[in-house]
C-alpha cells in the first residue's frame, strides 16, 4: 500500500486528506465542509535572506530586519529579502501560540498573522517580479485563511496559478482551489481544479487525494463512469491488501477508514451506475480483481437502507457475471445471511438449498484450492452457521410437529453441517442438537454418538448437557451390548461424576454406571462409581450394597467388613436389608478368617470364626464359623477352648448339620485332654445319634475300645456287645469284638457267657462267605474251637469211669466227642501252632481214654477169675483208643515236614515213646504178659460212639 506522504504539513488545520475524520466527511453523500488555506500550508523552503555575522536570537534577529527596513531605500532588494524573512519569522511566530487552547481568541496570534500579511502584501507590492514571489503567494494565502479571511485567500491561490505555472507550489494550490469549488458545490470547476492538480504533481499523495476528489466531483455530476474509473484509480493507489492478508495482519484504525470509505464511494457509484450488469466488466478492464470488496460495501450499504431486495439484487448481479467459484460462494453466503436476518425464512431456505449444491460442486471440482482460498474459507465459514440455523429451523418444526419430513429435512441439514464442519460441530452445538432429534426420534444408538460427538473430547467433558444426555443413552445401550457399551459407560461417568459432583443427577449417573460394572465384574470401577452414589437418600443403600458385594467379590473382605459395618449403621433399613447385610458381615469376616487359616494365623483365624457367632449368631456363617473356630482349635490341641466352643454349639444349633461331627470332635477333644471315660461316653452318644452306619460302629467300638484302656470291664464288655448285636458287618471288626468278649468274660470268670461268644464266633464264621474271611478270622474261629475244646477236654477229664460203668462211660465219651469235634474244628483252619495243640489233644483225649478204662473201678463182687476175664476185656476195650492216639500223635509228628517243631510236636514225640517203645523207645506198659502175636494179627477194637465222635484233623 502507498502510504500518504504528509511530512511537509504543518500541525494545523492547514491539510485536508491525511486525517480520516476529515476523508470521511469530504467523501459523504453530501458535499464536503469548504476547507481552509490553513489546511492546505506546506513548510516553505529555507529562505536565503542577507547573510548575518554570529549566532543571534530570534528576537534580536527580527528588531534588525524592521531596523533595517526603516533605514533601507525603498528599491533596494535587500529589503524584499528582508519582508520574506520577517514574514517567515512572524508566521512561525504564531505557530508557537497554537500550542494553547484558546490561541484563535489570542490576540497576539491575530497580531502575528495580520503582521504577516502586511509584510508579505508590501513585498508582492514592491517587488512584484522577485524571484520567491510564488512562495509569498502561497503564504499569504495561507495567513489570510488562518485569519478566517477566505476570498483573499483564494485570490492569493488564484494569483500564484495564473503567474505560476511551474511553481512546485502550483498543484496544491489548485488541490485547495479545487476543494474550495467542491465545498462551495461548484463541481465542474472542482473537476476541471482537481484534474490540473493530478496532471501537473508527480507527488503521489496529492496525486492520489486528488484524484479521489475529482472522483466524487464527478458523481456529484452523474458522471458515475469517470467517478468509477477515478475510485479504481485510488484503489489500486492503495494497494490495499486483499482478504487473506486482513485476515492475517488486519488494517489499523486510519487504514480501515481510508479502506471503507474508498470502497463506499465505490459502491455509491455502482448503485447510481445505468448498467449495472457492465460493472463488473468495468472493473475487469480497469484491473479491480477484487470483486468481492465492492459488492461487499454496495450490498452493506443498501442493507443499512434495509434494501434487501435490492442488496440480494447486488449479489445476483455478481452471480450473473460468473465470478470465480470462492467468490460465488461467498456471494450465496451473502444471499442467504441477507433473507435469514431479515426475516425472508422461504428464500433463505430455498437460497441456502442452492448454495448447499453450489458449495458441493466447488468442493468436488476444486477441493484442492478449496482450504487455500481466503473467499472459500470465509463462505464456509458463513454457511457453517446459515446450515446450523436451518438445521435447527427443521429441528423446531419436527418438534411442534412430528412429521417425517420435517425429521427428514432435519436429518439432511445436520448430515450435510456434519459432512462438511465436523470439527465445529461441539463448537457450534450441533452435534447436540443433532442427538436430541435422534433421540426424539427413537434412534438411540445414532443419538449417542452425536452426544458423545457433542460432551467429551478424551477425557474431556466439552458440554454438560450433552454428557448427561449420552450418559442416559449410554445406560441403555449398555444394558443391550454390555461388550461393546461398557467401556465408554463407565468412562465417561466416571468423568461426570468427578467434574460435577454437586450435580443433582450425578448419583443416578454413578449408580447406573456402577451397576453395568458390577454386572461385568468390573469391581473396582463398580466401587469407584458407587462412592459418587451413596450419600444419595434414594441411591444410598443400594450404593452400599453394591460396594460390599464387589469388595466380597474381589475377596478384600477387610474392605467388605468395614463397608458392612457403615451399612448396618444407615437409618431406615428394612428388616430384609439388615438380615442380608449381616449376612454379607459374617461371610466377609468369614473369609478373613479363612485367609489366615490359609497363612496358618491360627488364632488369628479362631477370632475371626468365633466373633461371627459372638456379633450375629443367628446369621449365616454364624454356626459354621463356631464351627470352624472349634475345629481349629482341636487342630491346634487348645483342648479346653475347644472343648467350651463345642459345647457352645451344642447350646445354641442343637439342630444343625454339624452338630454331629461337633460331637465327634468333643469325644476328640476329651480324650486328648486326658478325660477319656468322657470321651468313651461321648462315643457311646454318637454312637446313638450318627447317620451314617460306619460312623456309629466306628464309635461304638472308639467307645469299647476306651473302656478297655480305662479298664472299665463291665463298660467294655456292654460296649463290645452292642457292637456284636449291632454291626454283625464288616464281619473282621464284628469277630473282633466278640473275641474282646471271650477275653472279657474270661478275665470275669463268667465262663458260659464267654463260652457262648465262642460259639457265636464260630457260628458267623460258618455263616460267612470265603471272600469275608481273613486271616485274622480264621484265627479268631480256630481259637474259639479250640477254647471250647479245652472246656469239653477239662470236662472229660473231670469224669470218672465209676460203677455203673457203662453210665460213667457214656458220659465221659460224650465229653470226648464235643472235645474232639471243637479241637478237629479248630485243627481244620490250618494254623500250624492251633492244628499241632489241636491233634494232640485229640491224641491225649484216647490215650486218657485208655488208661480211665484201665483204671476204672472194678465190680466188687467179682471172683478171680471172673475179674481177670472182666481186665481182660477191659484192656481188649482200652487196646483200640490207645492205637487210636498213637494215630493222631504220628499224624501231628507229620507236620514236622511243612511245620516248625513246635512244643505240641514235641509233647506227641514224647507220648509215642510212652506208647509205641518199640519204634519210639516205649517200656512195657504192664506186667501181665499176652501172647505174642503179629501186627496184622491184632484185633480191632471200635467203639462206635468214639468212631462216630471222631474228626479227621486234616478236614478243612
Amino acid at each position: 500500500m502507498i502510504a500518504v506522504n504528509l511530512s511537509y504539513l504543518p500541525r494545523t488545520l492547514w491539510h485536508l486528506i491525511a486525517p480520516a475524520t476529515l476523508v470521511l466527511a469530504g467523501c459523504a453523500s453530501q458535499p464536503p465542509e469548504r476547507a481552509t488555506l490553513a489546511q492546505l500550508d506546506r513548510s516553505p523552503s529555507t529562505y536565503h535572506s542577507a547573510p548575518v555575522i554570529g549566532q543571534i536570537s530570534d528576537a534580536d534577529a527580527k528588531s534588525a530586519y524592521y531596523e533595517f527596513l526603516h533605514t533601507a531605500p525603498e528599491h533596494d532588494h535587500s529589503r524584499n529579502q528582508a519582508l520574506a524573512r520577517l514574514a517567515e519569522m512572524e508566521l512561525k511566530a504564531s505557530e508557537r501560540w497554537t500550542q494553547q487552547d484558546d490561541y484563535q481568541e489570542d490576540q497576539r496570534y491575530r497580531a502575528t498573522l495580520e503582521r504577516t500579511v502586511e509584510l508579505l502584501t508590501l513585498a508582492l507590492t514592491d517587488f512584484p517580479e522577485a524571484p520567491g514571489n510564488d512562495r509569498k503567494l502561497y503564504q499569504l494565502a495561507k495567513s489570510h485563511d488562518l485569519l478566517g479571511n477566505h476570498a483573499p485567500s483564494l485570490q492569493a491561490l488564484e494569483a500564484l496559478v495564473q503567474r505560476y505555472p511551474q511553481s512546485e507550489l502550483y498543484p496544491e494550490a489548485q488541490f485547495r482551489l479545487a476543494e474550495a469549488a467542491f465545498s462551495a458545490g461548484d463541481y465542474l470547476a472542482a473537476e476541471i481544479a482537481y484534474t490540473a492538480a493530478l496532471h501537473s504533481s508527480q507527488d503521489t499523495g496529492f496525486h492520489e487525494r486528488a484524484l479521489f476528489k475529482r472522483g466524487w466531483s464527478r458523481y456529484k455530476q452523474s458522471l458515475y463512469e469517470p467517478a468509477l474509473e477515478d475510485y479504481i484509480a485510488v484503489i489500486h493507489a492503495q494497494d490495499f491488501p486483499d482478504l487473506a492478508e486482513q485476515l492475517e495482519t488486519p488494517l489499523n484504525a486510519d487504514q480501515q477508514a481510508i479502506y471503507d470509505e474508498y470502497y463506499r464511494s465505490l459502491a455509491l457509484a455502482m448503485q447510481r451506475y445505468p448498467q449495472p450488469n457492465s460493472v463488473v466488466e468495468l472493473f475487469r478492464k480497469h484491473g479491480l480483481t477484487d470483486l468481492y470488496a465492492p459488492y461487499h460495501a454496495s450490498a452493506t450499504q443498501l442493507e443499512d437502507q434495509e434494501r434487501i431486495s435490492d442488496a440480494v439484487a447486488e449479489w445476483q448481479t455478481l452471480l450473473a457475471a460468473d465470478p470465480a467459484p470462492a467468490l460465488s460462494l461467498r456471494a450465496r453466503a451473502h444471499i442467504v445471511s441477507l433473507w435469514q436476518t431479515h426475516g425472508f425464512t422461504d428464500a433463505a431456505l430455498e437460497a441456502s438449498e442452492t448454495a448447499y449444491q453450489v458449495y458441493q460442486r466447488f468442493q468436488t471440482i476444486d477441493s484442492a484450492n478449496a482450504v487455500a482460498s481466503p473467499l472459500a474459507q470465509s463462505a464456509a465459514e458463513a454457511f457453517r452457521h446459515q446450515w446450523t440455523d436451518v438445521a435447527r429451523f427443521y429441528h423446531n418444526r419436527y418438534q411442534q410437529e412430528p412429521d417425517e419430513a420435517h425429521l427428514k429435512k432435519a436429518q439432511q441439514w445436520y448430515q450435510r453441517y456434519l459432512k462438511h464442519f465436523a470439527h465445529y460441530a461441539q463448537q457450534d452445538g450441533i452435534a447436540l442438537s443433532y442427538g436430541d432429534l435422534l433421540a426424539e426420534a427413537g434412534q438411540t444408538e445414532a443419538a449417542f454418538k452425536q452426544y458423545e460427538r457433542a460432551a467429551f473430547d478424551g477425557p474431556v467433558i466439552l458440554n454438560q448437557e450433552a454428557a448427561y444426555a449420552a450418559l442416559a443413552l449410554l445406560d441403555e445401550l449398555t444394558g443391550q451390548q454390555p461388550e461393546h457399551w461398557l467401556a465408554r459407560n463407565l468412562r465417561y461417568a466416571q468423568a461426570y461424576a468427578q467434574l460435577y459432583p454437586d450435580d443433582p443427577r450425578t448419583p443416578a449417573i454413578a449408580w447406573q454406571a456402577a451397576r453395568h460394572a458390577f454386572n461385568a465384574d468390573a469391581y473396582d470401577k463398580a466401587i469407584e462409581l458407587a462412592r459418587f452414589a451413596r450419600e444419595h437418600p434414594i441411591h444410598q443403600q443400594d450404593a452400599y450394597s453394591l460396594i460390599l458385594q464387589s469388595h466380597l467379590d474381589q475377596q478384600r473382605y477387610a474392605d467388605a467388613e468395614q463397608v458392612a459395618r457403615q451399612s448396618l449403621s444407615l437409618p431406615g433399613l428394612s428388616d430384609e436389608t439388615r438380615s442380608q447385610t449381616e449376612a454379607r458381615w459374617s461371610l466377609s469376616v468369614y473369609r478373613q478368617a479363612e485367609l489366615a487359616e490359609r497363612r496358618q494365623e491360627w488364632n488369628t483365624a479362631i477370632d475371626h470364626f468365633r466373633r461371627i457367632h459372638e456379633a450375629y449368631p443367628h446369621s449365616d456363617n454364624a454356626a459354621r464359623g463356631l464351627y470352624n473356630a472349634l475345629s481349629l482349635a482341636g487342630e491346634q490341641e487348645s483342648w479346653d477352648l475347644a472343648i467350651a466352643l463345642i459345647q457352645r454349639f451344642q447350646t445354641v444349633y442343637p439342630q444343625h448339620e454339624l452338630r454331629v461331627d461337633a460331637e465327634r470332635q468333643l469325644s476328640t477333644a476329651y480324650l486328648a485332654s486326658g478325660q477319656t471315660d468322657r470321651a468313651a461316653r461321648q462315643y457311646e452318644r454318637l454312637a446313638g445319634t450318627e447317620q451314617d452306619s460306619r460312623a456309629q460302629r466306628a464309635a461304638q467300638w472308639k467307645a469299647a475300645q476306651l473302656y478297655l484302656e480305662q479298664d472299665d470291664r463291665e463298660a467294655a464288655i456292654n460296649a463290645f456287645r452292642r457292637y456284636a448285636h449291632r454291626y454283625p458287618n464288616p464281619y473282621p471288626e464284628n469277630a473282633e469284638a466278640m473275641n474282646h468278649l471271650v477275653t472279657l468274660y474270661t478275665q470275669s470268670g463268667k465262663p458260659e457267657k464267654r463260652a457262648y461268644w465262642q460259639q457265636q464266633i464260630l457260628s458267623r464264621d460258618r455263616q460267612q462267605p470265603d471272600q469275608a474271611k481273613t486271616d485274622r478270622t480264621r484265627r479268631l474261629a480256630a481259637t474259639a474251637a479250640l477254647g471250647l475244646g479245652r472246656d469239653h477236654h477239662e470236662h472229660f477229664k473231670a469224669t470218672h469211669l465209676s460203677l455203673p460203668l457203662e453210665q460213667s462211660l457214656t458220659e465221659k465219651t460224650g465229653h470226648m466227642q464235643n472235645a474232639i469235634q471243637h479241637y478237629a474244628r479248630a485243627a481244620s483252619y490250618g494254623l500250624t501252632d492251633i492244628a499241632s495243640e489241636s491233634t494232640h489233644q485229640i491224641g491225649r483225649i484216647y490215650e486218657t481214654l485208655a488208661r480211665d478204662l484201665l483204671d476204672s473201678d472194678r465190680p466188687t463182687e467179682l471172683s478171680d477169675e471172673a475179674l481177670m476175664q472182666y481186665n481182660i476185656l477191659l484192656e481188649d476195650r482200652a487196646f483200640p483208643f490207645e492205637d487210636k492216639a498213637i494215630e493222631f500223635y504220628e499224624r501231628n509228628l507229620r507236620r514236622v515236614a511243612s511245620a516248625s517243631f513246635n512244643d505240641w510236636l514235641a509233647k506227641s514225640r514224647e507220648r509215642l515213646a510212652v506208647l509205641f517203645p518199640v519204634r519210639y523207645d516205649r517200656p512195657a506198659k504192664m506186667s501181665i504178659r499176652f501172647p505174642q502175636t503179629s501186627e496184622s494179627e491184632k484185633p480191632t477194637h471200635t467203639s462206635e460212639s468214639i468212631t462216630n465222635a471222631r474228626l479227621e484233623a486234616d478236614q478243612p
